[in-house]
């Protein structure tokens, strides 16, 4: 067992001394070089501390981020103040990444990086080829780095200014304008500041406040611009309304900037390594590999997937758990039926069943990227805000058919529920405009780099009521994708497949069924399944060979939390591990699909009478659960569930089905007990439900 000393939030605490440490050391170093220019080897010195400040940076985002997912309920003792502890540790981890931005900004390196420089320019070079030639991948522009091809470019631009001595006045101003748009290009690298407030004045445009930060995504020459904010949302915006954002005014004064103008000619190496970096930083990968045509223009970072990685509420496990009131002495969603002695089952307002297809004609990702996963996420949308969990389905395609994503499979056995597009979705949301956004992602390494992100391939928003307010009709939709992300309109996924095709209405039709799309159909469910959908929460989206069992694990919850418990006025911790472990393990498809095999095994020997015992049926569902996922949950012999990876889910299916051998030969407590299965050391949440815990009070 642990010790009392280590849990995850002490030792966030002794990582975050630690960091301090590190900082106030490479802090007083830094000062005394920076104070005196007579220390031996001081430049080298000033360029060790530069990296390593570059790479505690680093480690203070990591440190966040843990700090930020931090949870009551993950302690082994109960904590004090936990809330506070926390958010004064994120406070001190936030001071800290501003101590060594600034300290960066002051080690700057004062010599010109030429190697990098020279790669920078060579890079920009290569994204102007792929605007002419018909590049598929973004490989071949990484790799043009031969010398008398840069050779040959100089001389073209020598020749190019000699010519536009010539000109005439008129040639002139216009080769002024062309300048202009260049340089108003490379702001997009920029980030800018609003001068003063901006409402929207049509679809499309985006609101923002004097003060404002936003970074510029893509330059018209009519003057608006395509802005993002620091909310991820972007639009149209007024260009006269901005100004260049100056994170270090102090640098960058009046005075500073006149006399870098009249020095211009012999600019230190120092302003312009800042232009690089500045540069580097602020550009996205999915910037990169599309400016090099690596990626259609139309692919972005998936929103889906950045939810997920940044809010935890935004998880199938978060919405199953109860929430409880304002008040926190009732539940908003768990109500009991003392007529029937079970959970009180609810009508919503949105209750449909929907089944992926195929999707065709998504644009490949080319050879720079190693694609390791293509997938869809579903969830609730009202063009503004994602109102329910993020649930996954993932693709199966053919490496002769890249472009062709199927779902539901026809294989032997059981499906695995990762594969599974039959889904369902509740929500008692009363908007007009909600419906089910999917986002077509990939999961992919970088062949060259070996850095791993997650790209959005694509998006549309099924609304599933129309506008005079009635349900959509049960049937299958064709449903054409946008390119950008949910907030952007307008956007093609790849521009080389105009939807706005000129010439022949035949060659029209032939271009738009080239368009990448998903079919979906929708339907409503059945009477069997509509009981068992009505006790679940009141918004959800999951697959439906999990409905059974999360409708098992909230009647579970009301007799606990609302029959059983003999004073409904404390919160002291529950001893139970299936309430405790089954939001975890819902979010693990193999554990569940293992749950789903003994389960089918436990059905086929059960009487008729006794599927009809409620009683029956939930001690059962218990034991299944124990002798599965829980084991499973802590065994050390599984690899880290990556759903996205699928060696790493062969190997950990081939461990789950040893187990569930075992499982069948000897018994679950058997197998649990065996020297062969080894388990991480206990802890006391494991076995703890807690009605304090930050999934049932948000």
């Amino acid at each position: 067992m642990p010790s009392k000393d280590k849990g995850p939030l002490q030792t966030a605490q002794r990582e975050g001394d630690e960091l301090k440490r590190k900082v106030d050391n490479v802090s007083q170093e830094a000062q005394s070089l920076l104070d005196d220019t007579t220390i031996p080897e001081r430049t080298t010195k000033l360029s060790d501390l530069y990296r390593e400040s570059i790479s505690l940076k680093e480690t203070a985002n990591s440190l966040h981020k843990k700090v930020s997912a931090l949870r009551k309920g993950d302690e082994p003792i109960k904590v004090p103040d936990f809330d506070r502890k926390k958010k004064d540790e994120v406070k001190r981890v936030d001071g800290l990444r501003d101590q060594l931005e600034k300290l960066i900004s002051k080690l700057e390196p004062d010599e010109v990086e030429e190697d990098y420089f020279r790669k920078v320019q060579e890079k920009g070079g290569a994204q102007s080829a792929t605007e002419t030639d018909d590049t598929e991948t973004g490989e071949e522009s990484e790799e043009e780095t031969d010398e008398g091809e840069s050779e040959d470019e100089d001389e073209s631009e020598e020749d190019s200014e000699e010519e536009s001595e010539e000109e005439t006045d008129e040639d002139e101003e216009e080769s002024e304008v062309e300048q202009t748009t260049t340089e108003v290009k490379d702001h997009t690298l920029r980030q800018w500041e609003a001068l003063s407030d901006f409402k929207g004045e049509q679809e499309g445009d985006l609101n923002f406040k004097k003060g404002d930060i936003l970074s510029i995504v893509e330059t018209q020459d009519d003057g608006w611009w395509v802005a993002e904010d620091k909310n991820g949302k972007r639009g149209l915006v007024p260009s006269t309304y901005l100004q260049v954002y100056d994170k270090f005014p102090e640098v960058h004064s009046p005075e500073a900037e006149e006399k870098e103008d009249l020095d211009a000619s012999k600019a230190s190496g120092k302003s312009l390594w800042r232009k690089v970096s500045k540069a580097f930083t602020e550009t996205t990968v999915t910037d990169v590999l599309s400016a090099m045509g690596g990626i259609p223009s139309g692919f972005r970072h998936s929103t889906l997937h950045k939810l997920l990685e940044e809010d935890e509420t935004y998880t199938t496990g978060h919405y199953i758990y109860p929430k409880l009131s304002e008040s926190h002495l009732s539940f908003r969603d768990l109500h009991w039926n003392p007529t029937d002695c079970k959970i009180r089952s609810k009508t919503v307002r949105i209750q449909r069943t929907f089944t992926l297809w195929n999707c065709k004609a998504v644009p490949d990702t080319g050879s720079a990227l190693d694609v390791k996963s293509r997938h869809v996420r579903v969830a609730l949308f009202d063009g503004v805000k994602v109102l329910s969990n993020i649930h996954t389905v993932q693709a199966k395609w053919l490496e002769k058919e890249p472009k062709t994503w199927t779902f539901n499979p026809r294989v032997q056995g059981m499906l695995p529920s990762i594969l599974d597009g039959e889904c369902f979705v509740r929500s008692n949301n009363m908007e007009q405009n909600i419906g089910l956004l999917f986002e077509l992602g990939v999961t992919y390494v970088r062949t060259k780099t070996g850095e791993q992100g997650e790209l959005s391939c694509g998006w549309a928003h099924l609304k599933l009521f129309d506008d005079n307010g009635s349900p959509i009709a049960n049937k299958s939709y064709d449903c054409t994708l946008n390119g950008g992300t949910p907030y952007e309109k307008g956007v093609e996924v790849d521009p080389a497949v105009s939807r706005t095709a000129s010439g022949s209405r035949f060659k029209s039709l032939l271009t738009a069924n080239k368009q990448p799309h998903l079919i979906v159909k929708v339907g409503t469910p059945n009477k069997e399944r509509k009981d068992i959908l009505d006790m679940l929460p009141d918004t959800l989206v999951s697959s439906v060979h999990y409905a059974e069992f999360t409708a098992y694990y909230r009647q579970i919850l009301a007799d606990t939390l609302l029959r059983d418990r003999l004073n409904m006025y404390t919160a002291d911790l529950i001893h139970s591990p299936v309430l405790a472990q089954f939001p975890k393990a819902i979010m693990q498809t193999d554990i569940m699909d293992a749950v789903r095999s003994v389960w089918g095994e436990k059905m086929k020997t059960m009487k008729k009478a006794n599927k009809r015992d409620s009683e029956q049926m939930k001690t059962l569902f218990s034991q299944v659960f124990l002798e599965t996922a829980y084991a499973l949950l802590f065994s050390t012999s599984l690899p880290e569930y990556k759903w996205w990876d699928g060696s790493v889910m062969d190997a950990r299916w081939k461990e789950i089905s040893k187990f569930l051998k075992k499982n069948q030969q000897k018994g679950g407590l058997a197998s649990l007990l065996s020297p062969d299965c080894l388990h991480e050391p206990f802890n006391i949440a494991e076995v703890s439900f807690d009605l304090l815990s930050t999934n049932c009070t948000t």
